[in-house]
This record gives structure tokens, C-alpha cells and sequence, in this order.
């Protein structure tokens, strides 16, 4: 083999690697930005739940303070009937039997 094949088989060689090595390049840098890419779309996907967790506590909040007032409401209302009741008693005292 001829010193020209041989160093044209070494500049083929050399070529050869360099491909290989840009490729390798271009597929790390994919790799990267495909990371990146994931990152991005599981943070916007935990800052989603994070939203609906917050929405679903603020509606909870709402609905026990909804169902306090209407408890109140109710305490209110008994104890209006019961005062209610107490005064008719006073007004009208039963019969006592002799």
C-alpha cells in the first residue's frame, strides 16, 4: 500500500470521525433542548395543579362559610320561635287543673 492510499484512508478515517462527532453534537444539544422542553411542561403542569388545589381550597372555604351562616340562621330562627313560644305562655298561661 502506497504512502498516498494510506494517508487518504486517514483523511477518510478523520472525516468519518468528524460526522460522528458533529452528530454526536447535534444529539446532545436535542437531548438538551428536549430536557428543557419536558422542564417547561412539568412546571406548567405542577403550577396548573397548583391553581386547581388553590380554586378547590377557596371553593371548600366558601361552601363551610355558606353552611356556618346558614347554621346561624337556623340557631337564630330556633331561638326566635322559642322566645316566641315562651311569650304566647306568658300571654295565654294554660289552665291549671284543680
Amino acid at each position: 500500500m502506497g504512502d498516498f492510499e494510506q494517508f487518504t484512508r486517514v483523511q477518510e478515517r478523520a472525516d468519518l470521525d468528524k460526522k460522528h462527532k458533529h452528530l454526536v453534537v447535534g444529539d446532545s444539544q436535542q437531548q438538551q433542548q428536549l430536557l428543557g422542553n419536558l422542564e417547561l411542561v412539568l412546571l406548567s403542569a405542577t403550577l396548573q395543579q397548583q391553581q386547581q388545589q388553590q380554586q378547590q381550597q377557596q371553593q371548600q372555604q366558601q361552601q363551610q362559610r355558606y353552611q356556618q351562616q346558614q347554621r346561624q340562621q337556623q340557631q337564630q330562627q330556633h331561638q326566635q320561635q322559642q322566645q316566641l313560644q315562651q311569650q304566647q305562655q306568658q300571654q295565654h298561661p294554660q289552665s291549671v287543673a284543680p
